[in-house]
């Protein structure tokens, strides 16, 4: 299972490379560490490599965070407003390799947004959430048709 909580919460002693790299070493994928540094470019931080979380911006360190997520090639990647601290392109550019790793590796993508217009233009099924007392948000997953499965 791959996680981006909203904040990021990287390893502060780890370098950005360190952190993403760490995921796929956990879990056995020594085939994935190979696939960080394109991960990286992806994202846009492979400038980043050897800096430490405490010297990069918010959206950079919520960048490395999507990136550790995705460099085990989870079967599960659940995302807490992964988006929210990244301008549009950006955002777009998490969304495109959040279809990618779902249609490469199977991954089923779980998504917890307020950007309902990102959710409604990559087609990800959305499920109205109310809590009482607590306002409404939405839960949102990505749609298996457009994965390339069947729904």
């Amino acid at each position: 299972m791959g996680y981006v909580l909203q904040t990021g919460e990287l390893l502060s002693f780890l370098c950005v490379r360190d952190n993403i790299e760490l995921t796929a070493r956990l879990c056995g994928r020594p085939d994935k560490v190979a696939e960080v540094t394109r991960i990286m470019e992806a994202l846009g931080i492979g400038h980043l490599a050897c800096s430490m979380p405490d010297r990069i911006s918010i959206g950079e360190r919520q960048r490395a965070a999507i990136g550790r997520a995705l460099a085990s090639a989870p079967a599960l990647l659940l995302a807490d407003e992964p988006t929210a601290a990244l301008d549009p392109g950006l955002s777009k550019t998490v969304m495109h390799l959040f279809l990618e790793v779902a249609r490469s590796e199977g991954t089923a993508v779980v998504m917890v947004s307020h950007d309902v217009g990102l959710v409604h233009e990559f087609k990800f099924r959305e499920i109205p959430v109310v809590i009482r007392g607590e306002g409404s948000g939405t839960l949102a997953e990505l749609n298996d048709t457009r994965a390339g499965g069947s729904s």
